[in-house]
């Protein structure tokens, strides 16, 4: 299994005067293909950078920058040594529709089209084995604008490093991939579990940007028992979501990945992974997602004039080496944040009522704090920055990883904190009292991983006034 000292040792490797080899399609002409880098005998290459302009068609060129099939083809593909393709790293092309961003559909700066210069760094490098090839997907109209950068190891120092040099044509011989797809409307399983095995997510990429404005574009990733791992929303045309981080999470044994899309072709994913034995698993080990809660009409509400209405939805930590759910890390324990991705969107009310929230760790759940509106202290241990959404519209969203963060001992279980006010502007909004049962939300998700170790780190205090 790869471990942080993998990386570790991959750092020492390329040391002063040990260079960085580079890969990169000379032919621009029109094209999929073109060999970047060719792996010799005896060799691995890993690819800890990719860097890929996912360009549309370039202008003077392609008679309209208007909506096309063919979305998030750009980017590279791995060869085996007699040809056939095995993996495909490919990123969704941003656009900017014309019909969409000026109706008369004449060229100016509402619909110059993004420059869609993707560089991506993933956590754990990838590996190519010998006789393999890295090659354009596919061109442009012209160009092949594509470029790997990595390190060249003996198949000896590959597996001392903890590399699978495995040349198998079969998917189901090799431990270590990449996969990248456009999730369509039906369940698809995109990585097939294995008896006996954990399906490890090492890296993980997402770009999504719908065609038209309104409807809910949201794709969600999950294992092929249904439970949810991943969502992600984005309904408006002018947001470009794209998130890349390294959440290094375990799935259930025997089970694989799926995904789903309400809309297809309108965002793309990379997922990098290895399969590990069960006995691998940390036990200790957890991820969980959610769909918080709303704070209605009718729930508690708190501030001056008792309008703002405040609740906290507690995270279901899931096991999966143990196959196993729980919430507090009980007595002696505590849990430990790793990273988390959110995502929240917003519907097309033109003024909406406006949501703030944020991740906390607490007996109970936290109240987030305002005092200009008369809430004068956050009771939990607060783990990110209050986020907010509060216009029409709206797509935010995020993620972090590699992080370490001590949550309250014994009982401290994670909670989504979220509070609603009215519509009018700044703390003017503590006077009026949202309306709506849904907020003027369309969709939002969390999810957090981390794990859960014998208690170690004083109760955390936050930081701040």
């Amino acid at each position: 299994m790869l471990t942080e000292q993998v990386l570790s040792r991959l750092s020492r490797i390329n040391d002063v005067g040990d260079a960085t080899a580079v890969g990169v399609v000379l032919e621009q002409q029109t094209g999929a293909g073109n060999a970047a880098i060719t792996v010799p005998a005896g060799q691995v290459f890993l690819i800890d950078t990719v860097v890929v302009q996912a360009d549309t068609a370039p202008a003077g060129i392609a008679a309209a920058f208007a909506a096309s099939p063919g979305l998030g083809t750009y980017g590279i593909r791995i060869d085996d040594a007699a040809g056939s393709a095995q993996s495909n790293i490919e990123f969704l092309a941003f656009r900017r529709w014309q019909q969409t961003f000026v109706p008369e559909n004449s060229p100016n700066w509402r619909n110059a089209p993004p420059g869609n210069v993707v560089v991506w760094q993933p956590k754990y490098p990838i590996p190519v084995p010998q006789g393999w090839s890295i090659k354009n997907l596919v061109g442009g109209e012209w160009a092949n604008q594509i470029a790997v950068y990595g390190k060249f190891l003996s198949m000896e120092g590959a597996r001392t490093a903890g590399y699978d040099v495995n040349t198998s044509t079969t998917d189901a011989n090799r431990r270590y991939g990449v996969t990248s797809f456009s999730p369509p409307t039906a369940e698809t399983t995109q990585i097939a579990g294995r008896t006996g095995k954990s399906l490890r997510i090492l890296d993980v990429y997402v770009r999504m940007q719908p065609e038209t404005g309104g409807a809910t574009n949201k794709i969600t990733l999950r294992q092929t028992d249904d439970r949810v791992i991943f969502s992600w929303t984005n309904n408006n045309p002018s947001d470009l979501l794209e998130l890349k981080f390294s959440p290094d999470i375990f799935l259930k044994s025997g089970v694989g990945l799926e995904s789903v899309a309400t809309i297809a072709g309108t965002g793309s994913i990379v997922i990098v992974y290895e399969f590990v034995d069960d006995n691998e698993v940390p036990g200790d080990h957890w991820w969980g997602y959610v769909e918080p809660d709303l704070p209605t009409p009718t729930v508690s509400k708190v501030g001056t004039f008792s309008n703002a209405p405040v609740i906290g939805t507690r995270l279901v930590c899931y096991y999966p080496g143990l196959d196993s759910t729980k919430t507090s890390p009980t007595k002696g324990c505590q849990h430990i944040v790793r990273g988390y991705t959110f995502s929240i969107q917003k519907d097309t009310t033109a003024v909406p009522d406006q949501t703030i929230c944020c991740l906390s760790s607490g007996t109970a759940q936290g109240t987030i704090k305002f005092t200009a509106i008369g809430v004068t202290s956050q009771s939990n241990v607060q783990i990110s920055p209050v986020f907010t959404s509060t216009a029409h519209d709206q797509c935010v969203f995020g993620a972090v990883d590699n992080v370490n963060i001590p949550c309250k001992k014994d009982d401290g279980s994670i909670w989504v904190d979220t509070m609603a006010v009215g519509v009018a502007s700044g703390v003017l909004s503590a006077a009026t009292t949202p309306t709506t049962t849904d907020v003027d939300m369309d969709e939002w998700s969390w999810t957090v991983w981390g794990r859960t170790i014998p208690g170690k780190f004083s109760d955390p205090s936050n930081r701040g006034a």
